[in-house]
């Protein structure tokens, strides 16, 4: 068996035991077991410089912050590898939350040098107070000369729209119970996770309240 055979099949199984550690988090634990993901919904730890990143983590109430930090050194969130400074900001109900992390060149207008920067990561999760929690397995961001250019523009155009009419939705809430009650009460009609063939609104869901699809390792460029 070719030693790229092998290795595949152990990200695989340590993709899969990340999964299923998730379902056992305990409650008040803020954000556990980040896995890197891409927009098809699915875990993956290949990824090239056109993609969009994502992830998956349960979250409580408390909340924290989710960012891609080198795969050496101290990870923080407040000095990220790429994306947002400080990370971004999630919030949930105990359930396993679907984040974007960066959107790459997959916006309207990108700018110049918008693509994810290659080299090795990993997520990380952080309190509410940028106190580190823990990190995923290390993932791999590729060049490729020859991928398609924003793979993953309508999808990530329906998720920040679907975050947007979210976040307006819960504006006013007396309470974190009487929000985390409007959340679960959203639609929940795309769980298993859409791919790039369905529609973008599959990705309405807000994020929250999908179940990966069985872990994979995607060889992405330059990768064997």
């Amino acid at each position: 068996m070719k030693k790229s055979v092998i290795c595949r099949a152990l990200v695989a199984l340590a993709l899969l035991a990340g999964v299923l550690v998730a379902v056992a988090a305990p409650a008040g634990a803020l954000l556990t077991n980040p896995i890197p993901a891409d927009a098809n919904g699915d875990p993956n730890d290949a990824f090239t410089e056109q993609d969009s990143l994502w992830a998956y983590v349960y979250a409580d109430l408390s909340g924290g912050y989710i960012c891609a930090v080198a795969d050496t050194g101290q990870p923080s969130c407040n000095k990220p590898a790429f994306g947002r400074a400080g990370g971004t900001r999630v919030i949930g109900d105990g359930g396993l939350q679907y984040v974007l992390i960066d959107a790459g060149c997959n916006v309207v207008n990108a700018p110049k040098a918008c693509e994810l920067p290659a080299g090795s990561y990993r997520i990380a999760v952080e309190d509410k107070d940028h106190g580190l929690l823990s990190t995923s397995d290390t993932f791999f961001i590729d060049p490729c000369a020859t991928c398609a250019r924003q793979p993953d523009l309508a999808v990530v155009a329906a998720f920040k729209e679907s975050a947007a009419r979210m976040r307006d939705s819960m504006k006013g809430c007396a309470s974190s119970r009487a929000c985390s009650a409007r959340s679960r009460a959203r639609p929940r009609a795309c769980a298993a996770g859409p791919s790039r063939s369905t529609s973008p609104s599959c990705h309405l869901v807000g994020g929250a309240g999908r179940t990966p699809s069985t872990p994979h390792r995607r060889t992405a460029a330059g990768r064997t």
